[in-house]
């Protein structure tokens, strides 16, 4: 699928979504980082899933060049409502994990899950040419390697509004937050926990890891520590130089070459201070 291609298929399914009653303004009122009293340019899961949407896109030659029975359209359909049982549950920040056990992750998949079934109740049966309770179940469940890919999407769409704030100088997002648990990791340590872990968790996906190291590629924690030391705000030119960090290069670029102004606009636009 073409950019343009993929532009006019957002399109349709935006429309599609708008027949689903409430949904879009609980989407943009549902605010992402919610752990960190200040974030720079916050996101919410309006954007997030479109951020997602872009990202499946720009990975699909690489997906679709080792996994060909893969259905972009139904992947793209699925990153725009992966996380719509949030609207229930509120945004979960998976760097809490680290601090639950067991059968407490297991209870919070099986809440995350309820929610999935609950909000399908309240929405139509049908998303464009897709089974709504069908594709988000499986957003949620992860029972299918598409699903998988998606969530790896998901999680690096995550890192990288981390990075989005660490570049522009935030503290917050290299600071550890406490709670009644103790100490939580920070996003960027959470990620790199995750993202170490996925090929071990995923064997049948490490052919495409492989394929494309830059993107893959771990980061070093003590370099990001010191890049939030010389950060300085975003501007609309600066989203268009390279910061030495490929994983958050390639991200930005995958943004702006959407040419989409609605996404483009916040990431140099700061909301909070």
């Amino acid at each position: 699928m073409t950019t343009s291609e993929a532009h006019n298929f957002l399109h349709e399914q935006l429309e599609a979504l708008e027949t689903f009653p409430g949904r879009e303004e609980s989407v943009t009122t549902i605010t992402r980082y919610s752990l960190y009293p200040v974030m720079f340019y916050r996101t919410n899961l309006w954007t997030h899933s479109q951020h997602v949407f872009w990202l499946v896109h720009a990975m699909m030659p690489l997906i679709q060049k080792h996994f060909t029975h893969v259905d972009e359209k139904r992947l793209l359909a699925m990153a725009l409502i992966h996380d719509d049982a949030e609207i229930i549950t509120g945004d979960f920040q998976s760097v809490l994990l680290v601090q639950m056990t067991p059968e407490q992750i297991k209870a919070h998949d099986r809440e995350d899950i309820a929610a999935a079934h609950a909000i399908a109740d309240q929405f139509p049966e049908t998303f464009g040419d897709y089974n709504y309770r069908e594709l988000l179940v499986e957003a949620v469940e992860l029972f299918t390697m598409e699903s998988r890919i998606l969530k790896y999407c998901d999680k690096f769409d995550g890192l990288a509004e981390a990075f989005h704030e660490v570049f522009a100088g935030n503290t917050c997002f290299t600071t550890n937050q406490t709670n009644e648990q103790g100490v939580i990791p920070t996003p960027l340590q959470g990620y790199h926990r995750y993202f170490m872990e996925f090929p071990r968790d995923n064997e049948d996906l490490r052919c495409w890891l492989r394929e494309n190291e830059p993107i893959f590629r771990l980061y070093n924690l003590d370099e990001t520590r010191a890049q939030v030391e010389t950060g300085t705000p975003h501007t609309r030119e600066s989203l268009n130089e390279p910061t030495g960090h490929l994983q958050y290069d390639w991200w930005r670029s995958v943004m702006m070459e959407t040419k989409d102004a609605e996404l483009i606009t916040p990431l140099h636009t700061q909301v909070e201070s």
